[in-house]
């Protein structure tokens, strides 16, 4: 009897035992994930660039419609192919009714909407990226806080620089005339144009740039919000106009007939279609450049209650009337 008690007091020890190296083995099982995560994250982190967090390559994503891409590899259109990686430099086209999103990292991404041609490369350093934008339409998703020069939207006319958030632009070119509709929805972009910069563009702010085709001619519109456009005046300092809705920048270029030398005018109006700024410089030729009238709102208001000067320009049902004494010619008739 005592051994038979010894002995059932035993196998209950060892059940014990048993049932103790189990759990312990199951808790190790269950920890043992969460240790071999961290290295296939690293892993990942690892296939971007630094820094801005871009991939080496980009992504395409649900194709839709007829889309399809130049692998600079290749040098051919072809397909796309939905979740394939393709390098720096492709090019992607979508055709009517058509659509493509291409993630440059998994955060920030492009969506090309009908009758689009984008091509994503890398800028001027590794981890740059470049979406340089020939027409149509897209939509960017960058994070709030993309380091500033690290993406930047390149259009004939004009480059986007400092991007974040998200942004929706429009190209597009009738006779060869082109057309930019720039509209930051959330967080902030900068311009840098010819002759002119606007350093912020902010949430909900929409500026269309119409640029004629031999750039002769480029047209600032203000379509919502208030932000500064920055005007070049060859040697001098430049002017900051503020733009507001209706607003409006022309800027007139031509080459001397004689030295071929480039020579600039430009026009700033307010809403109330009054000038504000206006002047002519000769690029390179300081001595070359007329004086600036300036007037506040205020007193640009005031003048176009009492009848002052205005613009036909923004009135489309009045007739041209001659430039006022001092008011620079477009750069077509400046000699």
């Amino acid at each position: 009897m005592k051994r038979s008690g010894f002995l059932k007091r035993g196998l209950c020890a060892l059940a014990v035992l048993g049932a103790a190296t189990v759990f312990a083995d199951d808790d190790a099982e269950q920890e043992q994930p969460a240790a071999d995560a961290q290295p296939a994250a690293e892993a990942e982190n690892g296939e971007k660039a630094p820094d801005a967090g871009f991939f080496p390559m980009v992504k395409c994503f649900r194709p839709r419609g007829s889309v399809r891409v130049m692998n600079p590899d290749r040098g051919k259109f072809e397909p796309a192919v939905s979740d394939k990686m393709y390098p720096l430099g492709t090019q992607f086209e979508t055709a009517a009714g058509s659509s493509v999103t291409v993630f440059l990292s998994e955060q920030d991404h492009v969506i090309l909407q009908a009758d689009t041609l984008v091509a994503v490369k890398q800028g001027a350093k590794p981890e740059m990226r470049v979406v340089a934008f020939s027409g149509g339409q897209i939509f960017t998703f960058f994070r709030d806080n993309t380091p500033e020069g690290m993406v930047e939207v390149q259009a004939p006319n004009a480059v986007l620089k400092n991007i974040a958030g998200k942004g929706d632009y429009t190209l597009k070119t009738a006779a060869g005339d082109e057309s930019f509709r720039i509209v930051t929805i959330t967080g902030n972009a900068s311009v840098d144009g010819q002759q002119y910069s606007v350093p912020a563009l902010r949430a909900a702010n929409t500026l269309l740039v119409a640029t004629e085709a031999d750039r002769s001619m480029s047209r600032l519109t203000s379509e919502s919000g208030e932000f500064a456009v920055v005007l070049e005046k060859g040697a001098e300092e430049p002017v900051s106009f503020k733009m507001s809705p209706r607003a409006v920048v022309k800027i007139w270029r031509q080459h001397a007939k004689i030295g071929g030398r480039l020579i600039v005018s430009t026009l700033a109006v307010n809403p109330n279609g009054v000038s504000v700024h206006r002047f002519a410089w000769a690029e390179g030729r300081p001595q070359v450049a007329t004086g600036e009238m300036i007037q506040s709102d205020e007193t640009a208001d005031e003048a176009a209650k009492e009848g002052g000067e205005t613009l036909p320009v923004l009135l489309p049902k009045a007739k041209e009337k001659p430039a006022a004494e001092g008011e620079p010619q477009p750069a077509g008739d400046v000699e």
